[in-house]
């Protein structure tokens, strides 16, 4: 099972009981929409390069650049490596299907996050 869809359902209830008090700021439609229309534009692509492939890609360079064995050479590189993966990801392709449970889908989300986070 996809680890966004254990760890992103507790993450969602735990978030869910922690905002439930909390003042927020009114959702841009505008913004909303834009988010919206951005994580379903692979599904309207066409591209050979498998998400888990990438995925994969993902998972070695971060292991190999920034891993527990690194120095600073590696870490240099690995920007470069994030910028080359994201590249790649704006292009992607997802199948057609139901989008409940779509694993290509979530490993794709996984993917965008992941970025965010170590870039």
């Amino acid at each position: 099972m996809a680890e966004s869809t254990v760890f992103g359902g507790i993450a969602g209830d735990v978030i869910a009981d922690y905002l439930a008090g909390q003042h927020s700021n009114p959702v841009q439609e505008s913004q909303m929409g834009e988010m919206i229309e951005s994580i379903l534009e692979p599904f309207e692509r066409k591209s050979s390069t498998s998400i888990y492939s990438l995925r994969d890609r993902c998972k070695q360079s971060m292991w190999v650049n920034a891993g527990l064995v690194r120095s600073e050479e590696s870490l240099e590189k690995a920007p470069n490596e994030m910028n080359e993966i994201r590249e790649q990801l704006s292009t992607i392709s997802l199948s057609q299907g139901r989008r409940a449970f779509h694993l290509e889908w979530m490993e794709y989300l996984s993917i965008l996050n992941y970025l965010d986070v170590w870039m």
